[in-house]
């Protein structure tokens, strides 16, 4: 009797566009690396057939879970069953777990904060007309051109029903409303820590410091209220919208109030001393002098984009031992991030930050304590995996 090969679980970024995505090879040189059989794989969502193609993963399991990028981190929200953790906080969802929603929150601590198919190997286009996938190669050819991920000795984590897992842990949350028939959908954001976290590795803490953001968008939002909820004495925002900093800001001090009184003892702080928050318009110099972290959470430099900084002389107001950390990872070498370092200034790409929130979303998808995926190995495999993506690419 022929055997049939071991069954491989496959994973997916979704978006729209797709097609720059880092997302396949940077799981699939860690799966590889970490002897899982998995593979990550590209499927195109138009915003017209998000939901219908929720709706088929809830009811398939397939993919096993979930990466989330542009234009869905948002709209995807009402679509789950469960939203924990920074994506309750922020709004924005990057990472979707399938089925194993409880083992995955309590692997990580989290909570849950608020409720509101068919196999897709290789790359395609999800068409909700009909409830199919249109595909690109299928598995063999994404590995074939680098995006799919290899296959090596075997521990996928196995999945079961999301509502029998939390009763057999005992970890669900009374009170949650109950899920469509199908398989459970818990939304998380891996972004947030994952920026906390490559701030870190350059040797720089949100805790006690004071830090400026330019952006006013949901990756703004995000970095915004992390460095409240991580204790910093103030958080500057910079931009052109007004009235979209006022509402983030303003969604942050919340935040920030109700947090701090729950963990004082843990920040260091009195109840009653929050993070300071402002608005500054333009990034000039003057308001930057005593900034300890520059965050530039906009599309400025990004490849492909129309824009980027036109001037960054407002660099020479930030203190000789400031960091300056720039989300955006292609090119690899942003202006911004070649100005700051001709100024003597420590600067990054967000290379390391989407390596991180990649590793955080992979323990997510295998109910796993991220202590287990944030190794310096998996992290090493990631990062150059992806610098040398970028090379190819010559961005």
């Amino acid at each position: 009797m022929e055997r049939k090969p071991p069954a491989v679980t496959a994973f997916a970024v979704i978006g729209d566009p797709i097609e720059h995505s880092l997302s396949p090879p940077l799981h699939g040189a860690v799966f590889a690396a970490a002897g899982v059989e998995a593979r990550f794989d590209v499927v195109r969502v138009r915003p017209d057939s998000l939901a219908a193609f929720i709706s088929r993963v809830r009811q398939t399991g397939e993919p096993a879970g979930l990466n989330v990028t542009i234009p869905h981190k948002q709209r995807i929200v009402p679509l789950l069953d469960d939203v924990l953790g920074d994506a309750a906080l922020s709004g924005a969802v990057n990472v979707v777990t399938v089925g194993n929603g409880a083992a995955g929150a309590a692997a990580h601590g989290n909570e849950v904060t608020s409720a509101a198919d068919t196999a897709m190997p290789g790359n395609g286009t999800f068409n909700a007309a009909n409830g199919a996938a249109t595909l690109g190669n299928g598995a063999d050819g994404a590995a074939a051109r680098g995006n799919g991920a290899a296959a090596v000795g075997s521990g996928a984590a196995a999945r079961g029903n999301g509502a029998d897992e939390a009763a057999a842990t005992g970890s669900g949350t009374a009170g949650k409303t109950p899920c469509p028939e199908g398989r459970r959908l818990t939304g998380y954001n891996t972004d947030m820590e994952g920026l906390l976290l490559a701030v870190r590795r350059c040797g720089y803490d949100y805790r006690g410091s004071r830090v400026a953001v330019f952006g006013t968008g949901g990756a703004a939002l995000g970095a915004i209220c992390k460095a409240a909820l991580e204790g910093a004495k103030e958080v500057r925002v910079f931009g052109r919208n007004r009235e979209k900093a006022e509402a983030a800001i303003a969604r942050a001090m919340a935040l920030d109030h109700a947090a701090k009184l729950d963990r004082a003892a843990e920040l260091d702080r009195k109840p009653g001393t929050e993070t300071v928050f402002s608005f500054r318009g333009a990034p000039e110099a003057e308001k930057l002098e005593d900034v300890d972290i520059f965050i530039n959470a906009t599309p400025l430099g990004l490849a492909g984009y129309a824009e980027d900084f036109a001037d960054t002389s407002f660099l020479r107001g930030l203190p000789p031992g400031a960091l300056v950390y720039d989300m955006v990872y292609t090119p690899s070498l942003t202006a911004l991030v070649s100005a700051a370092r001709a100024r003597g200034l420590c600067a990054e790409s967000g290379l390391s930050m989407l390596v991180l929130q990649g590793l955080l979303a992979d323990a997510l998808f295998f109910g796993a304590p991220k202590e287990e995926w944030l190794t310096e190995g998996n992290f090493k495999t990631g990062y150059e995996t992806l610098a040398l993506r970028l090379q190819e690419f010559g961005a």
